[in-house]
């Protein structure tokens, strides 16, 4: 009987190597605004050559034979992610975003662009729990913690301090602050590095890695380039140290950072919400947005036997898994946002139809329970993003909303304080 071969960690390790470079991107890639995005585009058109901008009289996608052309120029490899273009493009097409409708875009004299304040990173975590299905008194607790964060979302002040300052119970204030610790930007609440890396690594999936190791035991090592030391204490390769360190140094160390000090921005919708008869159709803005492929010259390249050395083919193979997952990263990012949008339109059906009177409560965990999601999804994704509705602009956020209690069942507190606003503009002032 032929002996069976030993099982080893190996694949399971290189695995997780790529998921976490792969899920650290997609993260980024999510919650960037529709200005970040643009300009994340234009950074990876200058740095990846495989990558090139679809001129505008051009078919926006490329053709699935041209994919799959792009596919079989990249053979695989041990080590090397698989690409299945097939898959992706066909889902993208399936989904209902990129296909056009028989609409018309608004013009811009249509609507006032507003310039807004930018959101600050007390308001988004604040308005996170506000959304939260949390009972009152955590809410409450949640909100002392970040008053108590600095602009780099980190927690300064000691949980002792804070509950004896303001007469709390400790315990209860410390579960609140693990609900913090799970609010977006990811790695907000951390009382140190160590534990801000460690709150990223967790929400991604990572926990029992050699990520994990080194932030919990050895980043005084990771900053004086102590690599061979880890790598021995930790029992692998300096190879394999390097590449958890590369993801590692992917992680945000200032959860904060993103968010602005409060300078104003021109607003411009991500997606369009049209009334077409008795239905409505979600069309996400593509205006200015740069449309990618892969460079049909540099396929080549890597087809022709003869034309280039194996270094620069193995530098163009790199170069195009990049390209593709860059393409594949912006097409689920926009994909998200239209799940988003679709599903805000099933639970604020009365809005789009009869407007903000008829607003309904709802919290982040309602949307991501309908499609799927965590909350903290939820957040990046309608973080900074807008909406053109036949109401007008409204920010994401405007769509999530606390409940008040009443005699006819809950109304959402923003439909009230628009009917008390309504009642005051009517008030007769010489009463």
């Amino acid at each position: 009987m032929a002996q069976r071969p030993e099982l080893t960690l190996e694949p399971k390790q290189r695995l997780e190597q790529r998921l976490t470079q792969k899920m650290i991107q997609a993260i980024k890639m999510l919650q960037l605004t529709r200005l970040e995005l643009i300009q994340t585009i234009r950074s990876e058109l200058e740095a990846n050559p495989v990558l090139e901008e679809v001129p505008a009289e051009s078919e926006s996608q490329q053709s699935l034979e041209e994919l799959m052309e792009a596919r079989e120029a990249v053979p695989e490899t041990q080590s090397g992610d698989p690409i299945d273009w097939v898959n992706y493009i066909r889902k993208t097409e399936e989904s209902g975003y990129a296909r056009g409708y028989d609409v018309e875009e608004p013009d811009e004299e249509e609507y006032q662009r507003p310039l807004v304040k930018t959101e600050s990173l007390y308001d988004h975590l604040l308005w996170q729990i506000g959304v939260s299905a949390l009972d009152d008194e955590t809410k409450e607790l949640c909100a002392l913690i970040v008053g108590n964060l600095n602009e780099d979302g980190y927690l300064t002040v000691s949980i002792e301090e804070i509950a004896r300052q303001n007469g709390v119970d400790q315990e209860k204030l410390l579960a609140a602050l693990k609900v913090v610790q799970e609010l977006d930007p990811s790695g907000v609440g951390a009382r140190d590095l160590k534990e801000c890396l460690l709150i990223q690594l967790r929400q991604l999936g990572i926990t029992d890695s050699l990520e994990t190791k080194i932030v919990e035991g050895y980043l005084e090592d990771v900053a004086k380039g102590n690599l061979k030391k880890i790598a021995k204490e930790l029992d692998t390769t300096e190879e394999k140290v390097r590449k958890a360190v590369d993801h590692i140094s992917q992680l945000e160390p200032k959860p904060g950072r993103p968010f602005s000090r409060g300078e104003l921005e021109d607003v411009v919708p991500d997606v369009y919400v049209y009334r077409v008869g008795d239905d409505f159709v979600i069309q996400l803005n593509e205006d200015g947005l740069p449309k990618l492929r892969i460079s049909s010259y540099y396929k080549r390249l890597l087809t022709d036997s003869g034309s280039s050395s194996p270094k620069v083919k193995e530098f163009l193979k790199d170069k195009l898994k990049s390209a593709a997952w860059i393409i594949n990263m912006i097409r689920q990012r926009q994909r998200t946002i239209y799940r988003v949008t679709e599903s805000i339109l099933k639970f604020q059906r009365d809005f789009f139809e009869k407007g903000v009177p008829y607003m309904k409560p709802m919290v982040l965990k309602d949307v991501a329970d309908d499609i799927g999601m965590h909350e903290s999804t939820i957040s990046r994704a309608t973080r900074g993003k807008w909406v053109h509705t036949p109401w007008g602009l409204f920010e994401f956020k405007f769509f999530f909303n606390s409940g008040l209690r009443s005699s006819y069942g809950d109304i959402a507190a923003v439909a009230v304080r628009n009917r008390i606003r309504q009642l005051l503009a009517n008030e007769d002032i010489n009463k």
